[in-house]
């Protein structure tokens, strides 16, 4: 039956309801249907409870649940209710909005009524960073869209670079663009719908010539930010007077637990300047360097920075620059003039593990979270890098978190809200192969026990694609991912993915789908990044024409490529 024919008779029921069986002087009346609605985000159930209905008369009711109306695009109809005949029911939302829900009650003696109510199912705001790279130019920029796939716009202007400097054979254009998403992702930390993005721009070499440099701001937006007229609120507009004047590059930036402050990596383009741990408001105030990261390959951060809580950052240094990875977690507290002392020191002792790729370091209530190579025949596979989980307070480690056979990876990784959950990608199944894209097909997003037995769960991914990157969204109930297409035949010299889709599923695995993603075109490559730091701290870059592709592995390339990489 049609809505609309159900409606009719809908109607006509209740009007028989209240005209023929209408009750005499002291008899029965017409059932009292009532229900609740405890609506979820776009995806997941939305629960209707209509137990409480009741009968005057206390007749035996039976239950029928009808969509009056679903917002725009919607594909739900009354045929996606669980239990469309039950005191209580569900529904899955596909779209974010207002559902109209009726629910009638009628007697066992046929008394019929019916009560209608407002629905509103949620979704919530993602980041992504996209970019299109033609042959005579290239845009990029940051954007955000509802978890429904609806509403994506600009949080800022899109940097759009002319022929000389996004030729299709130029590996810095890629190179830039990949590493200025991985440099917004981690914003998926925010405990709000706030964003913190760099907006890459091309700069005045300030030592003269010809020679083109990079800079980025900073910047801050919610989901209402766009290009025309809601400006992004720029938190570096210090940064001259702190860093000095030569443009700067952000990294990594987190917001603190209670969303109130930013914590992010910067570098100055110019001269040897280490790497400093920055923290700024998020409206951009107090801007501050808490300290710099020591011993660091080139200059260049090798882990992200941390918040062990609301009031103290953290970060990792390595105590070497070449072979095993003596490490340590320094700590300061986020205050002007602050100085850092040492969280855990694993930089001695017989216990202390060697790793030689330390990829990430987290630490949720206490307990210690590391993505490394522990073994010393790892530094030249990085095929072998795995999640463990520490002693507290100490360095070493009790339990190996993922379970891959040597030769796999699990790399980027993410934790859940309440600490129960890590989600990361990993290749398992299929070695990591690092000459060709066949080994991109195998990328697949797993969750493992942060606390208690390690039990690992592959819950999303495409065999055919390269699913990396996740992330915990909607207070954990969700998982948001990058999922990359294989290189067609017409962009092969490029040595990038075409395209790559923002995805998102529930936690569980259920309910998979592409929420925003690239569309091929001949002579272009088109891609959005969301979910983490592009995988499993792997990245895209491409080569010279005829080159074939080149995998980039240790995120800290990247970021070294920036500074490094300029055009004459």
């Amino acid at each position: 039956m049609t809505r609309s024919a159900w409606l009719t008779v809908a109607v006509a029921g209740v009007l028989v309801a209240g005209c023929a069986k209408a009750p005499q002087k002291g008899g029965p009346g017409l059932p009292r249907p009532t229900f609740t609605a405890t609506a979820d985000y776009v995806g997941l159930p939305t629960a209707l409870d209509g137990s409480a209905s009741s009968d005057p008369a206390g007749r035996a009711l039976t239950y029928a649940w009808h969509f009056v109306s679903v917002p725009t695009g919607s594909v739900v109809t009354d045929a996606s209710f669980d239990n469309a005949g039950a005191a209580t029911a569900k529904f899955v939302g596909d779209r974010g909005g207002t559902y109209r829900v009726s629910l009638v009650a009628t007697t066992s003696d046929g008394a019929v009524n019916a009560i209608t109510q407002d629905v509103v199912v949620p979704t919530v705001a993602l980041l992504y960073y996209g970019a299109n790279i033609q042959q005579n130019n290239a845009t990029l920029g940051a954007g955000v869209v509802r978890s429904d796939g609806t509403g994506s716009h600009p949080l800022a202007c899109a940097d759009v670079f002319d022929a000389g400097w996004a030729q299709k054979t130029d590996p810095e254009v890629l190179t830039i663009s990949l590493a200025a998403g991985v440099a917004a992702i981690r914003s998926f930390d925010a405990p709000s719908p706030l964003f913190v993005f760099p907006k890459l721009q091309r700069v005045a070499n300030p030592s003269g010539g010809s020679a083109a440099v990079f800079s980025y701001n900073l910047y801050a937006a919610n989901d209402q930010n766009d290009c025309n007229g809601r400006p992004a609120t720029r938190l570096d507009t210090t940064g001259g007077a702190i860093f000095g004047p030569s443009p700067q590059l952000y990294f990594w930036p987190r917001f603190s637990p209670d969303g109130k402050r930013v914590v992010f990596l910067a570098q100055s383009v110019a001269g040897s300047n280490p790497v400093q741990v920055v923290t700024v408001g998020a409206d951009g105030a107090a801007l501050r360097i808490v300290g710099p990261i020591a011993n660091s390959t080139n200059g260049t951060p090798t882990s992200a920075p941390l918040w062990i809580d609301n009031n103290t950052v953290g970060w990792v240094e390595s105590a070497s620059t070449s072979g095993p990875s003596r490490w340590r977690v320094q700590k300061a507290t986020d205050a002007a003039g602050a100085a850092a002392s040492t969280y855990l020191d694993c930089t001695g002792g017989a216990a202390t593990p060697v790793f030689e790729v330390i990829n990430q370091v987290e630490v949720v209530n206490g307990v210690v979270l590391v993505s490394g190579a522990i073994n010393s025949t790892h530094n030249t596979t990085p095929g072998f890098v795995d999640i463990y989980r520490m002693a507290p307070g100490s360095c070493v480690t009790t339990d190996k978190l993922t379970d891959e056979t040597a030769g796999y990876f699990s790399g980027d990784f993410a934790v859940s809200p309440d600490g129960s959950k890590v989600v990361f990608a990993s290749t398992r199944g299929a070695p990591l192969d690092l000459g060709s894209n066949g080994g991109f097909a195998n990328g697949d997003i797993y969750t493992v026990n942060a606390v208690g037995t390690p039990t690992v769960t592959r819950v999303a991914g495409d065999p055919a694609l390269f699913d990396i990157g996740p992330r915990f969204v909607a207070g954990g109930k969700q998982i948001v991912w990058t999922q990359l297409s294989s290189v067609p035949a017409d962009l092969a010299t490029i040595g990038a993915p075409s395209t790559a889709s923002l995805m998102i599923a529930n936690a569980d695995g259920t309910n998979a789908h592409k929420v925003l993603g690239g569309v091929e075109k001949a002579g272009e490559v088109n891609y959005v990044l969301g979910g983490g730091n592009l995988g499993f701290g792997c990245t895209w870059v491409g080569a010279a024409a005829g080159g074939g592709a080149l995998l980039v592995v240790a995120l800290a390339l990247v970021a070294m490529a920036l500074v490094r990489r300029r055009k004459i």
